[in-house]
């Protein structure tokens, strides 16, 4: 095993639509190191940006790259006081490819 396998750790994380009940689902696993946002359209509506945010330790990353088209609640004062960093890219750049 290689060392860096070590420590890392995955969950599954079945959402309920409640903010409370998702972050507390997420928590279950400690907090959140990084978040990868690839989220359809009929996502419009979910919670689960705002559920997963809420689960981050500080100083920590999420990339929005899904095809929702409506604003999300983000919980600013906790980005704000964790030190968030949230990027937001369509998919990749062509030298990605």
């Amino acid at each position: 095993m290689r060392e860096r396998e070590r420590y890392i750790q995955h969950g599954i994380v079945q959402l309920k639509g409640n903010v409370e009940e998702d972050l507390a689902s997420f928590q279950q696993f400690g907090p959140v190191d990084a978040y990868i946002d690839i989220s359809l359209r009929p996502a419009n509506t979910s919670t689960h940006i705002r559920s997963s945010l809420m689960a981050f330790k500080p100083f920590e990353m999420a990339s929005l790259m899904g095809t929702i088209s409506k604003d999300m609640a983000v919980p600013y004062v906790m980005a704000e006081l964790n030190n968030f960093t949230i990027r937001g890219q369509y998919m990749y750049e062509r030298e990605d490819a």
